[in-house]
């Protein structure tokens, strides 16, 4: 069987095009150094066609994704109205609840019982601040908080100096406009 019959689909020609840089694969599939050219050649023409073959569908992808984005688009801006909506409703809730807490008190009506509710006090207990710098130290609890600083990584990685536990990874990262 020859190179060109080895390679039958896309997913083959675009593993082979990928490995043919590492000695490893090549030894471990008896391709020899060679055979390398030809291999490249035959599954870039595969990949070519396959590429103009997959240009339809990945623009009905694009379509979709456009889609997608206006749809998001609207429901960001629906959810920002309805949090708006929500929070002018807070905003009554916390108003009326004053306002029958003032008419309680003015009343000095402790309990009261209606059609919809049960209304009455509870005591509770607070610790209220009059001077927080007079608190002394020992009620007092230090938070330290430590983070890694990527950039700083980086600069010293690119400069060619080693730091344990960290590397460069090179990505591609899709970018549609």
């Amino acid at each position: 069987m020859t190179i060109r019959e080895s390679i039958t689909n896309l997913a083959e020609a675009m593993h082979i095009l990928e490995q043919l840089e590492n000695p490893e694969y090549l030894e471990a599939n008896g391709i020899s150094p060679e055979e390398v050219p030809e291999l490249k050649k035959v599954a870039e023409e595969l990949v070519a066609k396959s590429q103009d073959e997959a240009k339809p569908f990945i623009e009905y992808k694009l379509r979709n994704r456009q889609e997608a984005q206006i749809f998001v688009a609207g429901l960001d801006a629906e959810i920002k109205r309805l949090m708006e909506l929500k929070s002018s409703h807070d905003k009554k809730i916390a108003s009326a609840d004053k306002q029958i807490d003032y008419l309680l008190k003015l009343f000095k009506i402790e309990k009261m019982q209606t059609e919809i509710n049960e209304l009455s006090y509870r005591k509770s207990e607070a610790v209220v601040f009059t001077d927080e710098e007079a608190i002394p130290s020992e009620y007092k609890k230090e938070k330290t908080t430590i983070s890694v600083d990527k950039t700083e990584i980086k600069k010293a990685l690119k400069s060619g100096t080693e730091v344990p536990g960290a590397t460069i990874e090179v990505r591609q990262n899709l970018q549609i406009k």
